[in-house]
């Protein structure tokens, strides 16, 4: 370093992995729960997290303490994003309100919402395959908080052209349902050693 200029050497490269492009869109949870969905979809291939104040959700802050958590979440996904080798940090923004959410889901090739009560519908893996979605597509799943997400907001999102799909016959805690849904569809675009959709 110099007045005049700076000078440096390349010590090595990263190879660049092309990723997919998978962003949760998260119902807001109570204690810690949502650091460790934060920590664990960064490592298993999240590209983007949106923590939102659904109907039933029971966390609520307001906004000196939603811009608080919110860094707090940033840190915790740069330092999983250090620890599991990933290229660069996901973004993770402040918590928000639902107002609004359904205009940006136009920006996606799919949207996902695992519903527990979404009997006779599609697995992740279906769902993306009806819809054409290949490595190189955006998908955006939404997970409702720990009371679930209200028939009037599975309405709302399938008239946005969301698709509700299953897990399983089981029923999932909030964070289990936001890290199961992320790595199945990160494996799905191939991801996670899983299979390539183009």
């Amino acid at each position: 370093v110099a007045e005049d200029g700076l000078s440096g050497e390349v010590v090595g490269e990263l190879v660049h992995v092309r990723e997919p492009h998978v962003t949760l869109i998260q119902g807001l949870t109570k204690g810690s729960k949502m650091e460790f969905v934060i920590e664990k979809c960064v490592e298993v291939g999240v590209e983007a997290v949106w923590p939102v104040r659904f109907e039933r959700s029971l966390a609520r802050y307001d906004d000196e303490r939603a811009a608080h958590k919110g860094e707090r979440w940033r840190r915790i996904a740069e330092a999983a994003a250090k620890q599991s080798g990933r290229t660069f940090v996901p973004l993770v923004a402040d918590p928000a309100q639902a107002d609004g959410l359904i205009s940006r889901l136009a920006a996606f090739d799919a949207v996902l919402v695992p519903w527990e009560e979404a009997v006779g519908a599609p697995g992740v893996g279906q769902a993306l395959e009806a819809a054409g979605v290949d490595r190189g597509g955006r998908v955006a799943i939404v997970v409702g908080p720990e009371g679930g997400l209200s028939e009037t907001e599975i309405a709302a999102f399938e008239g946005a052209g969301a698709v509700t799909v299953t897990l399983g016959d089981t029923i999932l805690r909030t964070e289990t349902a936001g890290i199961l849904s992320v790595a199945l569809c990160v494996y799905e675009l191939g991801g996670l050693g899983g299979r390539s959709r183009g």
